[in-house]
């Protein structure tokens, strides 16, 4: 089939595609890399900088989800054409690059403090979870303390 003989044409959504919402998150991801550059020149990741990354990827990946729900709001509710919900998608994977950056440099500052082993990434990672979860009773916190020793001895 020619061009000259195609009826067929994308329909353009400007609020999923418009030139302002793709320049707005290249901008943005483009400007993710700065933090992560600043942080690398001196060839140390402090910690001032980490947490300042995890911010800026925390907020991003939050963008991210929006723009997945509203993609799913608008298919229930405006029938979202299948090539609008695939530059969604690629809308989002963009953003979850900086998560991406922020692993990087937090595997690149726990490699500067020494050679690791799997505990302690673990112990990382329940720590982490800990500080963020809080209990309202006392019983929930009994069974935290229970899948801690389970955890505990299944590391043994």
């Amino acid at each position: 089939m020619s061009a000259g003989n195609c009826t067929h044409a994308i329909s353009f959504n400007a609020d999923i595609w418009g030139i302002g919402v793709r320049t707005a998150v290249y901008i943005q991801n483009l400007a993710g890399f700065i933090p992560a550059i600043s942080a690398l020149r001196d060839g140390e990741v402090a910690s001032y900088e980490l947490a300042a990354i995890e911010t800026q990827s925390t907020t991003i990946l939050i963008t991210a989800f929006a723009l997945v729900i509203s993609a799913i709001v608008q298919a229930r509710i405006h029938k979202l054409t299948i090539f609008d919900g695939n530059i969604i998608l690629s809308l989002s994977w963009m953003n979850n690059t900086n998560t991406f950056i922020y692993f990087l440099l937090y595997v690149l500052q726990r490699a500067q403090a020494g050679p690791q082993n799997i505990s302690s990434w673990w112990m990382d990672v329940k720590d982490w979870f800990a500080a963020r979860i809080t209990f309202a009773d006392d019983e929930s916190e009994e069974s935290l303390g229970e899948l801690y020793n389970v955890v505990s001895y299944v590391q043994r």
